[in-house]
C-alpha cells in the first residue's frame, strides 16, 4: 500500500472523529445552557443563556459538517463561498432559538416533539447549505429519499436524546449527569448520522472541482471548527459546572446547614397548629358531690 495514501486516510479519519467529538461536546454544552434557563423565572431573565445555547448549537453543526467535508477523499481543494459562511453559522444559531426557548419553559411531550422536529429541520437545511456553499462541479443532484431518511433519523434521535435529558434518567437521581452525557452523545450522533446520509445522497465522489476554493479555504474553517470551537466549548463546560456548584451552595445556605429537612406547606401548617396548642392542660375538675 502507498504510504502517502495511508497517511491521507488516517488524517481524514482523525478529522471525522474530531467532528464527532465537537458535535458531542456542543450538544452537552447546549443542553447545559437550556437547563440553566429552566432555573430562571422567565425568558427575559435567561435570554443570555439561550443565546449561548443557540450559538453552541450552530457552532457544533457547522464545525462537524466542515470537518466531515474536509475528511472526504476528494481529488481537489475545498473552499466555501465567503458570504455563505457567516450566513450558515449565524443562521443555524438563530434558527435554533425557538426550540431551545420552548425547552427552557416546557419539558412535556409536545415540547420535546416540536423541538426535535425543529432542530432536525434546521440541521438538515444547514448541512445542505454547506454542501451548496462549496460550489461542486459538475453539480450536486439532491435525492429526496436521502433527505427524507436524514430527517427521520435526526428527528427520532433528537427526540430520544431530549427525553433522556429532561424526562428520563437525566431529570433526577444520582446518575443524572451520566444520563445527560449519554443524551448529548445520542443527540450529536443522530445529527452526524443525518449529515452522512445527506452527503451520501449528494454524490460528492462524482464531483471534479469546487468553484469557491479560492474564497474561504476549508483548512481555515477546519482550524476554526476543530481547534478554536472545542476550546471555547471546554471553557463553557467548566463555567456550567461552576454555576451548578454555586447553585447548590446557595440552596444549602438558604435552607440552613447540617442537612435541614425541607418541609412541605402542609407539614408547615400542621407544625404551626401544633405549636399553638397549650403545652400543659389543667386536670379536670372533680365532679360535684351532693350531700
Amino acid at each position: 500500500m502507498n504510504p502517502s495514501a495511508t497517511t491521507v486516510a488516517e488524517s481524514s479519519l482523525l478529522l471525522w472523529f474530531l467532528g464527532v467529538f465537537v458535535a458531542v461536546l456542543a450538544a452537552h454544552v447546549m443542553l447545559g445552557w437550556v437547563r440553566q434557563g429552566m432555573h430562571q423565572p422567565g425568558l427575559r431573565a435567561g435570554w443570555r443563556g439561550l443565546l449561548l445555547a443557540g450559538l453552541v448549537f450552530g457552532s457544533g453543526i457547522c464545525s462537524a459538517m466542515v470537518l466531515s467535508l474536509s475528511a472526504e477523499a476528494l481529488p481537489f481543494r475545498l473552499g466555501f463561498r465567503w458570504r455563505a459562511v457567516p450566513l450558515l453559522w449565524l443562521g443555524a444559531s438563530v434558527a435554533a432559538l425557538p426550540a431551545l426557548a420552548l425547552l427552557s419553559r416546557r419539558q412535556g411531550w409536545f415540547a420535546l416533539g416540536f423541538a426535535a422536529v425543529w432542530l432536525a429541520v434546521v440541521a438538515l437545511v444547514v448541512q445542505s447549505g454547506w454542501i451548496w456553499a462549496v460550489g461542486f462541479r459538475p453539480g450536486v443532484t439532491w435525492r429526496p429519499e436521502f433527505q427524507a431518511s436524514a430527517l427521520i433519523v435526526a428527528t427520532l434521535g433528537v427526540f430520544a436524546a431530549l427525553y433522556l435529558c429532561f424526562i428520563g434518567g437525566g431529570k433526577e437521581g444520582r446518575r443524572r449527569q451520566l444520563w445527560r452525557v449519554g443524551a448529548a452523545a445520542l443527540l450529536a450522533l443522530s445529527l452526524v448520522a443525518a449529515q452522512e446520509i445527506v452527503m451520501a445522497g449528494a454524490g460528492l465522489l462524482a464531483q471534479v472541482g469546487a468553484v469557491y476554493h479560492r474564497e474561504v479555504p476549508a483548512s481555515v474553517l477546519s482550524l476554526l471548527g476543530g481547534v478554536i470551537v472545542p476550546l471555547l466549548l471546554v471553557v463553557m463546560t467548566l463555567d456550567l459546572a461552576m454555576r451548578r456548584r454555586q447553585r447548590k451552595r446557595d440552596l444549602r445556605r438558604r435552607h440552613g446547614r447540617g442537612g435541614t429537612r425541607l418541609e412541605t406547606p402542609d407539614q408547615q401548617a400542621t407544625k404551626a397548629h401544633d405549636s399553638a396548642l397549650p403545652t400543659t392542660m389543667s386536670p379536670p375538675a372533680p365532679p360535684a358531690t351532693t350531700s
